[in-house]
């Protein structure tokens, strides 16, 4: 057997540590990476998410006050909301609202599931329009039902997703 000496076995005893700490520093580099990766796509999901569910808050309360003004039991009803110098300016502002969350659904579909997509675009299928033989009334009761509706439908999902997508695999 080859004898070298106290110094040589503690040469080989540091570089063995120093190659296994290097090795292992690796490895907890490249899982930090690996982590900060997943937060970061994690944080676009929500803000996806965020950006949707917002406008859709906005269109549904717009759609709501327009609802209010025809639906509310005010003296005077329907017509008299219908004649008001508001309505416009009410209906002006719940399409501006629906406008920017069908922007917002559109341009965050790659980030956004396929369940939640699915959903949203049945809402862009049975949400009642101008074209429906309704009166003012029931379009705009009808509207802001289908809105309250989706929108808590959309959030309990989005949620649901974002804490599956967080917990650990």
């Amino acid at each position: 057997m080859l004898d070298l000496g106290p110094g040589t076995a503690a040469v080989a005893a540091a570089l063995i540590t120093g190659t296994v700490t290097l090795v292992a520093s690796l490895v907890v580099a490249r899982m930090s990476i690996k982590a900060a990766r997943s937060n970061q796509i994690q944080d676009g999901k929500k803000q996806s998410y965020t950006a949707v569910l917002m406008h859709l808050n906005e269109a549904t309360r717009a759609a709501d006050i327009v609802d209010y003004g025809y639906n509310s039991g005010e003296p005077g009803g329907s017509e008299a909301y219908h004649e008001s110098n508001q309505r416009p300016d009410h209906e002006k502002s719940a399409h501006a609202a629906w406008t920017k969350c069908r922007s917002a659904f559109y341009a965050n579909q790659l980030v956004l599931s396929r369940q939640f997509r699915n959903r949203f675009s049945l809402l862009l299928e049975n949400l009642p329009t101008v074209y429906d033989d309704l009166f003012p009334w029931e379009h705009a009761s009808k509207r802001a039902s289908s809105l309250r509706s989706a929108y808590d439908d959309l959030l309990d999902l989005a949620i649901a997703e974002l804490d599956d997508a967080e917990r650990p695999a």
